[in-house]
């Protein structure tokens, strides 16, 4: 794992840059609207460099996939959009550190695609956006939350798949 005292602060900025890359080249695979596979690099960074790092990593990943979408819920939601999804990445590398796999990806998928689009959903009714509450909901449910898990299956697969390359020494 490279979080661990091995990894030199430097190599944790280049490797969290090149995953902010990633991420870009993800927000150009869309699967509807703004919602695309912009977060997988998010999640692997927070298992590779740590949950702060895929913090980051998710904010700036889903502004430019809202960016490149032309920001359809807002910037304002797309704001609040990119703070709940960096929790949500947040969250996975903290359970990601401290217990298997299972339970980390079942959390990402339900709270990144059921629960944010519910807080956004009541975010956007609180400042009277047009697309709101349920009917918000019923149209982003299906796509965000297929979304969510392929981003964190294909984090998941690659980082198994860096493991078995450079071995457990850094990665697990």
């Amino acid at each position: 794992m490279v979080h661990d005292s091995t990894c030199h602060p430097l190599e944790k900025q280049i490797l969290s840059a090149l995953f902010v890359a990633f991420s870009v080249l993800g927000a150009s695979i869309k699967i509807q609207g703004s919602i695309a596979l912009d977060a997988f690099p998010a999640f692997l960074g927070a298992i590779l460099l740590g949950p702060g790092f895929g913090f980051i990593i998710a904010v700036v990943g889903h502004l430019f996939s809202a960016f490149f979408s032309g920001f359809p819920l807002t910037v304002v939601l797309h704001l609040c959009t990119g703070v709940l999804m960096g929790l949500v990445v947040y969250g996975y590398g903290l359970l990601r550190h401290y217990t298997n796999r299972f339970w980390p990806m079942v959390y990402a998928v339900v709270s990144n695609g059921p629960v944010s689009l519910g807080i956004i959903a009541l975010i956007a009714k609180g400042l009277g956006f047009p697309l709101q509450g349920m009917a918000m909901v019923s149209l982003l449910l299906l796509p965000l939350s297929m979304a969510s898990f392929l981003n964190v299956v294909l984090a998941e697969s690659i980082a198994v798949a860096l493991k078995k390359v450079y071995g457990r020494r850094r990665f697990r």
